[in-house]
């Protein structure tokens, strides 16, 4: 008797250990697939990006393809030249940063802003963005502040629309601006924009500010927003 209550408390113990082992199995990975998502929409509008780029480049061809068929050659030579020049312009860029996937994000987005009339000028006194960031919460925090910059500008008249990213290092604080010439925010914007979901834009979940504010706290660090009438700051000072 003593050993059929033994043998049935270890099957039971055996049993529970599998379900526990199961459950914590599934919440491990509802907590990485929960990571992942804001990384995966980077790297989804990256892709966007890049598809504009090749529907860009086809619309091009068919104007140049147009022009030579009605032997309008001048205008075909000035066309090309135009977008030589704007080409040129993109692709020169450098930027201050020995981090591969640093300088990766910095090109696609400068890409896209010039799309939209935007640009983005980067400067630095330092080789290394954010030392003690693993690169992934870095694509995250910078490409998600870079969007939210673009996004303020696309629809203002502002000429020239601009963005500014400085980063420096005072004694152990590095610190991070992103600055765009657009307008003010208002109240409401500067109340809610960290809070999850919140958005000024149809479609978009309101997912990418509330993202940064997690990361700059993950790392123990401030995010300010200094709002005036010709630009708009976000600032993130991060301890080493």
């Amino acid at each position: 008797m003593v050993i059929l209550a033994s043998t049935l408390f270890v099957i039971l113990l055996v049993i529970a250990i599998i379900v526990i082992d199961k459950k914590h199995d599934e919440d491990l990975q509802i907590h990485i697939q929960a990571a992942e998502q804001p990384l995966i929409e980077q790297i989804e509008k990256m892709s966007f990006q890049m598809r504009s780029h090749s529907h860009d480049f086809h619309n091009h061809v068919e104007v140049l393809q147009g022009l030579l068929e009605d032997d309008k050659y001048e205008e075909a030579k000035l066309y090309m030249e135009s977008i030589h020049t704007a080409v040129g312009k993109i692709q020169s860029r450098t930027f201050p940063f020995q981090q591969p996937i640093v300088n990766a994000l910095l090109q696609a987005k400068t890409t896209h802003a010039a799309q939209q009339g935007i640009d983005i000028l980067v400067t630095s006194n330092e080789a290394i963005l954010f030392p003690q960031m693993m690169s992934y919460d870095m694509v995250r925090l910078l490409g998600n502040l870079i969007d939210n910059a673009i996004e303020e500008l696309e629809d203002v008249q502002t000429n020239p629309k601009t963005i500014e990213i400085i980063y420096t290092k005072k004694l152990n604080i590095h610190i991070l601006s992103v600055i765009n010439n657009g307008p003010p925010l208002s109240d409401d914007q500067a109340e809610n924009m960290f809070t999850l979901g919140y958005s000024t834009k149809e479609h978009h979940q309101g997912t990418g500010l509330a993202s940064v504010k997690n990361i700059v706290e993950h790392y123990l660090g401030q995010i300010t927003v200094f709002n005036k009438e010709e630009k708009v700051t976000f600032q993130i000072a991060i301890p080493e």
